[in-house]
């Protein structure tokens, strides 16, 4: 084989491994995302059906709410 072939096939066979390192790498982050993603929905899930469940009398806009320095 030449010699200048023979190089080539390794310059491409290194970028192609570094591409798969790459891809791995960019694979395990959205997986890590995803993971965050649901336990914040999860998350805001919980909440929204807290805020639903209580009693509406408990709720107060702003101008019933007295402000802290009375």
């Amino acid at each position: 084989m030449d010699n200048t072939l023979e190089k080539r096939i390794i310059e491409l066979e290194s970028l192609i491994s570094f591409q798969e390192h790459t891809i791995d790498q960019l694979n395990q982050v959205m997986y890590n995302q995803q993971l965050q993603i649901d336990g914040i929905s999860q998350q805001m899930t919980a909440v929204t059906s807290m805020m639903k469940s209580q009693n509406p009398e408990d709720k107060r806009t702003l101008e019933e709410e007295r402000p802290p320095h009375y």
